[in-house]
């Protein structure tokens, strides 16, 4: 809204991303969201794509590079998580964003991935993607902890505590991520639309 006239925003992106990387890591998947959307429509991607990601095997090995780093937990012992581990900075979170940016794009050039994507179960899933994961870390700690405990008391074996607790957390989340996407995320949408027009 405030930067959308300028027509080289690539320094504001960096700046941003800066703020976020000393600040709050967690920030910066907002801002490579952000970045992706701008760049992926604009001038400078089809050369990149032309130049880059025209061939499958330059997507496929973004794909499996943003995979890797997707299960990357600082506590593994896998080889490879043990070399670019951080000791004094949130790793796990910078290389999840990173893997999420490399999977994104590579979504956008391989066709293969696009049509798995354009599933109908896929494209729900990521309707109300927003909601559930607003709402699940709550429903967990709350919710289904609830259920777990109670139906530890009673006697129950763990397995059984941990069926009935992700089974309640999981129809819970699923419920509350539709009225969530009804009663919040379409009003809000539609408001940003009225900022939009206002910008314009």
């Amino acid at each position: 809204a405030l930067f959308g006239k300028i027509k080289n925003r690539l320094p504001l992106y960096i700046i941003f991303s800066l703020i976020c990387f000393l600040t709050n890591i967690l920030y910066l998947n907002f801002v490579a969201g952000i970045f992706l959307a701008d760049f992926i429509y604009s001038e400078d991607f089809k050369k990149y794509h032309t130049i880059f990601l025209e061939k499958k095997f330059c997507a496929a090995s973004l794909t499996l590079t943003g995979v890797v780093l997707s299960f990357y937990a600082r506590e593994s012992n896998f080889f490879i998580y043990e070399k670019i581990n951080f000791e004094s900075y949130d790793s796990e979170s910078l290389y999840h964003t990173i893997a999420a940016i490399m999977i994104v794009v590579a979504v956008f050039q391989w066709e293969f991935l696009r049509k798995i994507f354009s599933l109908k179960f896929l494209t729900l899933v990521g309707k109300y993607s927003f909601a559930l994961y607003v709402i699940h870390a709550p429903l967990m700690v709350s919710l289904s902890a609830y259920v777990f405990l109670q139906i530890w008391n009673g006697g129950a074996s763990l397995a059984m505590c941990i069926f009935w607790a992700t089974l309640v957390g999981i129809l819970a989340t699923a419920a509350a991520s539709v009225l969530i996407y009804k009663f919040v995320d379409m009003p809000a949408g539609n408001l940003a639309k009225r900022f939009q027009k206002f910008f314009e």
